[in-house]
């Protein structure tokens, strides 16, 4: 499992928002017509096709476990594989900004995968760590700089 927790300089609707964005913009391009956000829902499901990380692509499904603006969201990613577990939680800081946790776990369908993941992890935990807080940092950037405007 990957868990991180960053502070950010924004607030929590400002995130939860650009997160939404992202969420509405990926079920869009999935489904093949504008998703709007009141679609978003715990329990709301789509088909994507996805390429793993050797390039080769797969149909998962993609199913919205929690969805609770600005706080909450979590979905599973499920495949031929096993499930991928994504999760953000949004705490408001007493002095300013917020704090993001953000936690990545897979389980996979066999024994052998769950090993392989947890082997991988080893070697992958510091890289997958640096790539979520750098995607967390430019959110918040992005977030600054369109509240500048």
């Amino acid at each position: 499992m990957i868990q991180i927790k960053e502070k950010l300089k924004v607030n929590a609707e400002d995130f939860f928002r650009q997160l939404s964005e992202s969420v509405v913009y990926d079920a869009s391009e999935a489904v093949g017509r504008k998703v709007v956000l009141e679609e978003l829902h715990e329990g709301y499901r789509y088909q994507k096709m996805i390429k793993n990380k050797i390039g080769m692509a797969g149909n998962v499904e993609v199913h919205i476990l929690s969805w609770k603006p600005p706080y909450h969201y979590e979905v599973e990613f499920l495949s031929s594989n096993g499930i991928n577990r994504l999760r953000y939680e949004v705490e408001e800081d007493v002095e300013a900004g917020i704090w993001v946790s953000y936690m990545e776990n897979f389980e996979g369908n066999s024994k052998t995968l769950d090993l392989n993941f947890k082997i991988m992890s080893i070697f992958m935990n510091r890289s997958t760590k640096k790539r979520a807080k750098y995607l967390l940092h430019a959110m918040e950037e992005h977030l600054l700089e369109r509240n500048k405007k």
